[in-house]
């Protein structure tokens, strides 16, 4: 008997112990993405547990009837559980597994640093061509002879003080 007992005592600690878990758990992530589902499970779990912790008081006072309730109301959050659980399966596998978000978050960072790599690059090489520019202009305005420009249609764009 006391083998019985200890055993069942065990499996009821341990069944109030996981909900416990489970609810700090959907508690504290605000994100998850089926908490109903949770709290199912915690309830199916408690009610598992309850049939241990009756078992243990059958030893010491038949109560059949209490017996038959929690294992009635054990059943029914049960095949609750079931039910709401058979549906949630394939939208469960439809999420995104953390490690394809951390492998798509890799890329995205890979790609974000290319771009500013471009970026900088893009800055320096029109830093340099706005230098480039500016001595041009300086030259060309500095020069006493006539300078004169002219587009591919042979149309004058811009002449220095020397023309």
């Amino acid at each position: 008997m006391w083998l019985h007992n200890l055993s069942d005592g065990a499996i009821w600690f341990s069944y109030m112990a996981i909900p416990a878990v489970l609810i700090y758990f959907v508690r504290r992530r605000k994100d998850v993405p089926f908490p109903r589902i949770f709290w199912m499970f915690g309830a199916f779990i408690v009610l598992c547990g309850m049939t241990h912790l009756v078992e243990i008081v059958m030893t010491v006072q038949p109560m059949y009837r209490f017996s038959g309730v929690v294992k009635v109301a054990t059943a029914g959050v049960s095949i609750s559980t079931f039910i709401a659980l058979v549906p949630l399966i394939p939208v469960a596998l439809a999420l995104k597994s953390p490690k394809l978000l951390e492998e798509v978050n890799h890329r995205l960072e890979a790609e974000i640093a290319e771009r500013q790599k471009v970026q900088e690059e893009l800055a320096r090489t029109n830093a340099e061509l706005r230098e480039k520019e500016a001595f041009a202009r300086s030259v060309t305005e500095s020069a006493s002879d006539a300078i004169v420009s002219a587009d591919d249609a042979g149309t004058i764009v811009s002449w220095n003080h020397g023309a």
